[in-house]
């Protein structure tokens, strides 16, 4: 009797999505997401994705003035999943290093600046097969930074001294967010 060993595929697969955001800028960050999934035999899925949030223009405590942010980021999460049926659940922890830039616009003087804010996050993921190389999956996930921005205008004595806190973000954020994924291989 000769045996073969049977090996199981590895896959990868492109996914996008839409998510809504609340605590990363201020009010709710439209971001777009693109990953790329890596499926190993008898491993958690493994995934990296960037995000871009649309720019928000945040108004502040002073007549005419905005501070203008944007938000970019980098993530790589761990998903270990099951079949629930005809729909995949999938619980996943990642590590997302995030890069908030804002601008200020009718102040006395400039108001811009960067700071990178790492975070954990957890997701609840549900993904069900459209066609067998297509599926539509929703999302529902928490974040923690582990670093916290407050923007402060230092006003001028003409225009009675002092710092006003103009905008900033939280230490904690939730999403939800609905994608596709396309096997590649």
């Amino acid at each position: 009797m000769v045996r073969v060993a049977v090996r199981e595929p590895w896959h990868l697969a492109i996914a996008s999505r839409v998510e809504a955001e609340a605590g990363v800028l201020e009010g709710p960050a439209w971001t777009g997401t693109v990953a790329v999934a890596i499926d190993a035999p008898r491993l958690p899925r493994i995934e990296l994705a960037g995000s871009y949030a649309a720019p928000r223009d945040v108004a502040t405590e002073l007549p005419g003035r905005v501070v203008r942010e944007t938000f970019v980021s980098g993530a790589v999460s761990i998903c270990p999943s099951i079949p629930l049926g005809q729909v995949r659940g999938s619980a996943c922890g990642s590590v997302r290093l995030g890069k908030l830039a804002w601008q200020g616009r009718g102040f006395e003087n400039d108001l811009g600046g960067s700071a990178l804010l790492p975070a954990l996050g957890v997701d609840l993921r549900a993904e069900r097969a459209v066609t067998g190389r297509v599926a539509m999956y929703a999302v529902l996930g928490a974040r923690l930074a582990l670093r916290d921005v407050t923007l402060r205008y230092e006003r001028s004595a003409a225009a009675g001294g002092g710092a006003i806190e103009v905008a900033g973000s939280e230490r904690g954020s939730v999403w939800l967010g609905l994608g596709v994924v396309v096997r590649a291989l």
